[in-house]
């Protein structure tokens, strides 16, 4: 785009154009044309003329001899014999530029062999003025651009060093949270951190197997020191506020500690002791009735013996002593049997059957349960048989655990041996070593890492309380059986 008149050399042609209001005047003049002496179009004058309206300093047309046509103060134009430069660029024919001081007005002059025969050359200067202000700005916007580069330079490094720094935080805060996470997986009890939403932070694997049933009963929100039953066993509740710095958030830590089996054996010390108690205040009443008993029959026997009183009165006085004595026998035993329920076993053992299908279906096992119709009843509690069975099948569901092969099954059989009932708790599933067998019932003694050896003590003591038996088999077929005998009366 042409912006002001302006003048310019291509191909031995010199191009000039003029810029009117709405268009543009441009001339074209051969070089060799008027070099070989054809200037019918004045080329002189219009040089001047061209000088005048554009930003030309000189237009200079000379040879050897001497200037042919020239613009400008020639007296102060150097002739090509003295210029090294113009020398050299009449011998190369090419164009030749140079910055030069004019008349006190700095420019840039072209110089272009445009008849090498005869030694002519065409010397233009352009003003450059307009230049030196065209590379000042281009210096000052190089200034501001290197400035702006710089920043964005910096506002990168800035960015990426800060990135550095959180990636780093950010790979000290994993480590540490593994770190806690290894110490809590250490823990053999639930334990987790949450915040004063309910939102979980962290937590152990021992706490996964209780989360989902924990969510049903109760919110973290609304945990307090407690006990609360989950998944049918009992835990105690231990919240702990955690302070961290530089934050207004509130974090507790909670852990469950599972008294399941410990609440089961104070309540079997417990009623021990209560037998016990009964039995030494039975002893007791016994013998203050005994005692003034065993008196009169002696008395009765002397009378008998002295034949002064009627024979007949005193062999009934002594008759009805004797059976006083007897019932007063029955009434004991009668009271020791009266401290116990009566329970059809049949329907505890069905009801417990349905109570663990549902979690037994979830984990692919098969529950096998053979209840006979023909009924049974024992004097036991039902709460004792439900803990009995409750530990009994809550071991063989967890024998199971990470194990995902077909055909786990756990079989409850009920049946009828002379004048005891049997119950049966069979499993295939982690095979309790031999040498564990005879030591499996002692307390503190368990085959898991995080068992507390209380469960099957327990189990034993309450069916010894009933003067019942337990014993575990191993058969060959790689399953475990647990058989428990009572003594039974039918209704």
């Amino acid at each position: 785009m042409i912006r002001n008149d302006t003048a310019f050399l291509r191909n031995n042609n010199l191009f000039i154009a003029e810029k009117r209001d709405s268009w543009i005047k441009i001339f074209i003049y051969d070089i060799k044309s008027v070099a070989a002496g054809n200037d019918s179009l004045n080329f002189g004058a219009f040089l001047r003329r061209i000088r005048d309206k554009t930003n030309t300093i000189y237009f200079i047309w000379q040879d050897l001899n001497g200037i042919i046509a020239a613009t400008g103060n020639i007296s102060r134009i150097s002739s090509i014999n003295s210029d090294t430069f113009l020398t050299n660029a009449l011998r190369s024919g090419s164009y030749k530029y140079r910055f030069i001081t004019f008349e006190g007005k700095k420019g840039v002059e072209i110089v272009k062999c445009i008849n090498k025969d005869q030694n002519q050359i065409l010397r233009i200067c352009f003003n450059a003025v307009p230049l030196y202000t065209a590379i000042k700005k281009v210096f000052f916007m190089f200034i501001i651009l290197s400035v702006l580069i710089l920043t964005v330079a910096i506002a990168i490094f800035m960015l990426l060093y800060n990135k550095r720094r959180i990636d780093i935080i950010t790979q000290e805060n994993l480590f540490n949270r593994e770190i806690i996470k290894s110490v809590f997986n250490g823990i053999e009890s639930p334990v987790v951190i949450f915040d004063g939403k309910g939102s979980i932070i962290l937590k152990n694997r021992y706490f996964d197997e209780i989360e989902d049933e924990l969510i049903r009963v109760r919110s973290l929100d609304n945990l307090n020191d407690e006990t609360i039953e989950i998944d049918k066993r009992l835990f105690s509740v231990f919240l702990s506020n955690i302070d961290v710095e530089n934050t207004e958030k509130v974090y507790k830590l909670a852990i469950f500690i599972d008294r399941t089996d410990r609440i089961h054996l104070e309540e079997v010390e417990r009623e021990q002791k209560r037998q016990k108690e009964n039995e030494e205040f039975i002893a007791e009443f016994a013998h203050q009735v005994k005692n003034p008993l065993n008196a009169i029959s002696m008395a009765a026997q002397r009378l008998l013996s002295s034949r002064k009183f009627d024979e007949e009165i005193v062999g009934i006085i002594y008759e009805e002593i004797s059976q006083l004595n007897k019932r007063i026998g029955e009434f004991l035993e009668k009271i020791r049997e009266n401290s116990k329920d009566k329970i059809c076993i049949n329907d505890v053992l069905s009801d417990i059957c349905r109570l663990y299908r549902i979690e037994t279906d979830e984990k692919d096992i098969k529950l096998l349960c053979n209840i006979p119709e023909e009924r049974y009843y024992l004097s036991i509690k039902k709460i004792d048989i439900t803990n009995i069975m409750n530990n009994l099948i809550k071991n063989a569901i967890e024998s199971f655990e990470k194990e995902r092969r077909e055909g786990k099954y756990i079989k409850i059989l009920l049946e009828k041996k002379e004048k005891s009932v049997v119950i049966v708790v069979e499993d295939n599933g982690k095979r309790i070593r031999n040498e564990s067998v005879k030591k499996i019932f002692e307390k503190g003694y368990s085959e898991k890492s995080s068992g507390t050896g209380l469960g099957l003590y327990v189990v034993k003591k309450i069916i010894e309380r009933y003067n019942g038996e337990i014993e575990l088999i191993l058969p060959d077929t790689g399953c475990k059986i647990f058989k428990i005998g009572f003594r039974y009366g039918r209704m």
